[in-house]
């Protein structure tokens, strides 16, 4: 990917490439221009999901918007590669909330998950189609 950003009359290169001798993705923000520089980098990697994501400052200044805007696209691509995953409530939760309410489950076979989660008591006599009884 491979953007330009604006902010105060400074045109700033937004790119994101893979590095292949860190196992990681590149995020590097540099400022165009006479008094141009390479400003930040963040490697996210990929392969060893427990390794930290580093960021490198380089030379020059770099307005806090435009640096906000860097660290947003740097979290989203944590999200984006799978590092970081929204957590799920626990069983207490989807109890008092209830699982038929959520948004991603309309098909009959979450609804019947759903309710043997939700009522355990009520389906413990059923098998699902395929089990022996």
């Amino acid at each position: 990917m491979h953007e330009f950003w604006q902010h105060d009359g400074d045109l700033y290169e937004f790119q994101v490439m893979y590095s292949l001798p860190h196992d990681a993705w590149s995020l590097e923000l540099t400022k165009l221009g006479p008094n141009g520089a390479m400003l930040v980098v963040a490697l996210v990697p990929d392969e060893d999901l427990a390794l930290p994501v580093r960021v490198i400052l380089g030379q020059g200044e770099l307005p806090l918007t435009v640096l906000r805007r860097f660290m947003a696209e740097v979290d989203g691509e944590e999200h984006r590669i799978g590092r970081i995953v929204p957590d799920l409530p626990d069983l207490a939760v989807f109890r008092r909330v209830g699982l038929r309410a959520a948004t991603w489950g309309q098909s009959p076979e979450f609804r019947r998950l759903a309710d043997q989660i939700m009522n355990p008591s009520a389906t413990a006599g059923t098998t699902r189609a395929g089990d022996k009884a």
